[in-house]
């Protein structure tokens, strides 16, 4: 008789670990694929943030030219 209690209840035991370890891939997978998209939107923010960059940097090459060049349309008695 108490190996059948004990044969039960290694068998309930089995069954709920069974039932726990699907329940932990499930959320290891969730996870895996949360990491995956904030891996892929990190790399698209830095594309925006480098092309930010590049123009900002372009935009200011381009107005110190201009005024570099303005600069030296004037005259000498202007600049002092």
């Amino acid at each position: 008789m108490e190996d059948a209690e004990e044969a039960k209840k290694l068998q309930k035991y089995g069954s709920e670990l069974q039932q726990y370890q699907a329940e932990v891939a499930a959320e290891v997978s969730e996870y895996q694929n949360k990491i995956q998209k904030q891996q892929a939107l990190s790399k698209e923010a830095d594309k925006y943030y480098q092309w930010a960059k590049l123009e900002v940097t372009t935009y200011i090459q381009n107005n110190s030219k201009i005024i570099a060049a303005t600069m030296a349309r004037q005259p000498a008695s202007a600049q002092a």
